[in-house]
């Protein structure tokens, strides 16, 4: 039930992930999509022989593999650095972005 269930959400996740990586790389698509589908098949290259590795007969090996990949997607989702979409942000919490407009009066162009 916890499989079909897992597996049933990978439509979402694929394709909404697929495109959001997609948005980032602008005008190169066709190399972050390269970039995209060789690093699946290398990270089930990586990760299928574990599974073997117990011997068992049983599903319990893939479930372990399994949940410790998700651990390590949510790890790396909170420990790896994303890009905000007005800019980095500074040490300290402000937009970079914003203190370097600070300094500039709103202009609105008279009729």
């Amino acid at each position: 039930m916890l499989f079909a269930l897992f597996q049933g959400s990978l439509g979402f996740v694929f394709a909404n992930a697929t495109t959001l990586a997609l948005a980032e790389t602008g005008q190169n698509a066709g190399t972050g999509s390269a970039f995209l589908g060789s690093l699946q098949f290398l990270l089930a290259a990586l990760v299928s022989p574990l599974v073997g590795l117990a011997g068992e007969a049983t599903a319990v090996p893939m479930g372990i593999v399994m949940v410790v990949t998700i651990v390590l997607a949510g790890v790396s989702f909170l420990a790896l650095p994303r890009r905000d979409a007005d800019g980095p942000r500074d040490a300290d919490g402000p937009r970079v972005a914003d203190e370097q407009a600070s300094g500039v009066e709103d202009y609105a162009p008279s009729a």
